[in-house]
């Protein structure tokens, strides 16, 4: 069994432990306090890169299971990290992948806590191990590298926690410029184009600047002779990027419908920029007939065409990063957008 994780606090109540109970207790409180850097974040906001290396909170804790992994497994059975579910390098342990959410890394992390903890019960410090590439070392040795780590990467989770908490505040006027996405995705006919419209109608009323991105309209420039979708989405994400870095108050995009699609515009974003990410859930029923209804669609009237996205997205769906779902039948488009902007803190 596995004891549970302590409060940072305790390490200044208990200050007269032995050497491995003292230990311990300070590596507890690095776990617990680099795990408690994501409370209260969206999954977007632990997901976005504010530096440009893949530094990010959720990647900080994702990288910190690997760690541990490494030591107080491979280091100690000699099982290759590789084989224990993690990458081989350190650069790709901080990589997140479409699948890895805030309780899905934090679930691998809480694994791995529990398995060190058991090591660190199993062995004495002066044990040594031989199963990592460097060679024999010590529990105690691994122990201290470990708190080293955990402390190195619960400061740089702070920064940028505190970073992202910052930007959640209105910019007050004459402040320093910069913008926000709002990301709508979804699949064809979902209505993403009506709510984009809506959400900016809405944004200018209120005062902000706001440029509208939309995936249809940069490959309608080189219709009917588009060379391929591919090129289309990959200028669409350069596009966004580009407005990303002006001053204007909101960039709103509507056009993706898959996570690589999702990674392709946030991989051309500023570093910094702050992102609410809506996705879309629309029936096919109701989404064939908005499609119908519409004189300016072709392809996508057909209805096993629309079956095959929507059955798409729905297999991508649970691999879409995103701030918020939102159900969109039934609703009017303008209560939809009044309901994103609150949420958006617009």
């Amino acid at each position: 069994m596995t004891s549970p994780r302590p409060a940072p606090s305790r390490v200044f109540a208990e200050r007269t432990l032995a050497e491995s109970g003292q230990l311990a207790l300070f590596l507890e409180a690095q776990r617990a306090t680099l795990r408690a850097t994501l409370d209260g974040l969206t999954e977007d906001e632990a997901r976005a890169r504010l530096v440009p290396s893949l530094t990010t909170v959720l990647g900080l804790v994702k990288h910190a299971t690997f760690l541990q992994v490494v030591w107080y497994g491979e280091a100690v059975t000699g099982t290759p990290r590789t084989e224990l579910g993690q990458p081989d390098t350190v650069d790709d342990s901080f990589a997140l992948g479409p699948s890895d959410t805030i309780a899905s890394v934090l679930a691998d992390y809480d694994r791995a806590g529990a398995v060190a903890r058991e090591v660190e019960a199993a062995y004495a410090a002066d044990h040594v191990v031989s199963g990592h590439r460097l060679g024999p070392m010590t529990l105690r040795w691994i122990q201290l590298q470990v708190l080293r780590e955990l402390a190195q990467h619960n400061g740089h989770a702070d920064i940028l926690r505190e970073q992202l908490l910052a930007a959640r505040e209105p910019r007050p006027a004459g402040g320093a410029p910069g913008s926000r996405l709002l990301m709508i995705t979804g699949p064809i006919a979902a209505g993403k184009s009506t709510l984009a419209a809506e959400v900016c109608r809405l944004l200018r009323a209120s005062g902000r600047s706001v440029a509208l991105t939309d995936l249809d309209t940069v490959a309608e420039m080189a219709l009917p002779t588009l060379p391929s979708w591919d090129q289309a989405h990959a200028i669409h994400a350069q596009l966004v990027g580009a407005w990303c870095a002006t001053d204007i108050d909101v960039v709103v995009d509507e056009g993706t419908s898959t996570p690589e699609e999702v990674r392709q515009v946030r991989d051309r974003l500023p570093a910094g920029i702050p992102i609410f990410h809506v996705v879309l859930i629309a029936d096919y029923d109701a989404s064939l007939t908005r499609a119908l209804g519409d004189p300016g669609r072709g392809l996508s009237k057909d209805p096993d065409f629309l079956r095959a996205d929507h059955d798409a997205y729905a297999r991508h769906l649970p691999d879409l990063p995103g701030s918020w779902r939102l159900e969109v039948e039934g609703r009017m488009p303008a209560d939809l957008a009044a309901e994103v902007l609150q949420r958006f803190g617009a």
